[in-house]
């Protein structure tokens, strides 16, 4: 491993980071070098992204955009489970199932708790994966009978019978078991390749605990990214109280503690088949490949 990378938004939607990360890929693989991807945490939404639910039917197992996305770029040959561990299904609510009253739907479409209706768990023992589902039956029951109809064809396909939960029940999952799953998997896939590119969510300042061992931080904005040291990244974190949870904390909330190694305009790209070699992303590879190897010499360890 040459270095490993924690890709980490600025804005809660649409920063950046899958672009920024599937762009790294594609450059390591252009320079010859051999990535892998990884995205610990992540949910998708049944309708805006109809299509991924559509694909998870088809592969029988849930896999959201991101990871699909991510999979596809770094060419990898691991199964899609390991390299994306959590995935959490959501279901918008059915407007006539709430008597169409606006403020029940907003507050409804507005909480991933009342729209998650199924979530994977995949640990990794003994690098291969052992996967449990976790079921909402009343998000399940709320929802439109089309998308339900879609979610039980999904249920049936995934060949393992889920665990019935309640909404409330969903975050000591994801801040327990499935926490610890994610780190169990991402310790093996430190053990592949030579640049490893971790994805978090949202502007979470990171997914999980084990996913703060990095040699390098970028941070995504629409425009722009900035690169930090992993250790520096660390000793943010634990001024502000956030390594036990990080994902309870924003990146805002560490970033304004530092000062970025580089500083790099991210130009637009168009998405035409496969995402473009961009001359930003060489510059950007360059950066983290330099923040880490400073960090490899100072004892940073993957």
């Amino acid at each position: 491993m040459i270095a490993s990378v924690l890709v980490v938004g600025l804005l809660p939607h649409d920063a950046g980071k899958t672009t920024v990360s599937e762009a790294l890929l594609r450059e390591a693989l252009a320079r010859g070098l051999e990535p892998s991807a990884f995205k610990p945490v992540s949910a998708f939404s049944g309708w805006y992204q109809f299509e991924y639910l559509l694909e998870s039917v088809e592969l029988g197992a849930l896999v959201g955009e991101d990871a699909c996305r991510l999979h596809r770029a770094s060419r990898s040959k691991r199964p899609i489970e390991m390299e994306a561990p959590v995935v959490t299904l959501l279901v918008p609510p059915d407007p006539s199932a709430l008597e169409w009253r606006l403020s029940l739907y907003e507050r409804a479409v507005e909480s991933v708790a009342l729209q998650a209706v199924l979530t994977r768990v995949t640990a990794c023992r003994r690098g291969l994966p052992s996967t449990s589902y976790f079921l909402v039956e009343q998000a399940l029951r709320r929802t439109t009978p089309a998308l339900r109809r879609h979610v039980e064809k999904l249920v049936e396909r995934v060949r393992v019978e889920p665990h019935r939960i309640a909404p409330e029940e969903l975050a000591s999952l994801l801040e327990g078991q499935a926490a610890q799953a994610a780190d169990e998997c991402l310790e093996w896939a430190r053990l592949e390749g030579e640049l490893l590119v971790v994805e978090s969510y949202n502007n979470a300042l990171a997914p999980t605990r084990g996913s703060l061992n990095v040699t390098a931080v970028v941070l995504v904005a629409p425009g722009r990214v900035a690169v930090y040291s992993g250790s520096e990244y660390v000793r943010a974190a634990q001024a502000v109280g956030a390594i036990e949870f990080p994902w309870r904390s924003t990146t805002e909330r560490v970033v304004t503690l530092l000062r970025p190694s580089a500083s790099l305009e991210v130009e637009p790209m168009r998405r035409v088949g496969e995402l473009e070699r961009a001359t930003w992303a060489e510059r950007l590879l360059d950066a983290i490949l330099m923040v880490s190897e400073r960090e490899v010499e100072a004892g940073t360890q993957l």
